[in-house]
């Protein structure tokens, strides 16, 4: 079982989790929320904090799963994929947490795989039609 750590803003992750286990209607074991807050010793105190979860996890692969790409805390998790057996992943949401959740016994690849294209086919784009074009439809 990969074990999974979220880094985000505020209570974005545990709320996403809280969520997604409504959702599935369980409890996840397996998994931490490392809240980040904007603080001047967040670069210090998260590498302690990463680490610590993976203790507590104490499982064979890990994935971190991070809201916003190049922030601290991305900077400070992508740290950890020196160890070889650390993956992370980002643009966190619910679409991306529900895939984790569900593909977390597949090899790392394969969750990496699943969970990147459930973030995206996630994000959907509808655009109000055109009142001209409205309107010629109904004539």
């Amino acid at each position: 079982m990969t074990g999974i750590i979220l880094l985000s803003y505020g209570n974005i992750a545990s709320e996403l989790l809280h969520a997604a286990s409504h959702i599935l209607g369980e409890p996840f074991a397996k998994v931490e929320c490392i809240p980040i807050y904007d603080s001047t010793d967040t670069i210090d105190r998260l590498p302690n904090q990463i680490e610590e979860a993976m203790v507590r996890l104490d499982c064979p692969h890990y994935l971190i799963l991070v809201d916003l790409p190049g922030s601290t805390h991305f900077n400070v998790a992508r740290g950890f994929t020196r160890h070889g057996n650390v993956a992370i992943l980002t643009g966190l949401n619910l679409p991306m947490l529900l895939r984790v959740i569900t593909h977390r016994e597949d090899n790392i690849d394969e969750l990496l795989q699943y969970s990147s294209d459930g973030a995206i086919q996630g994000v959907l784009s509808f655009h109000p039609e055109p009142a001209a074009k409205k309107k010629a439809v109904h004539d």
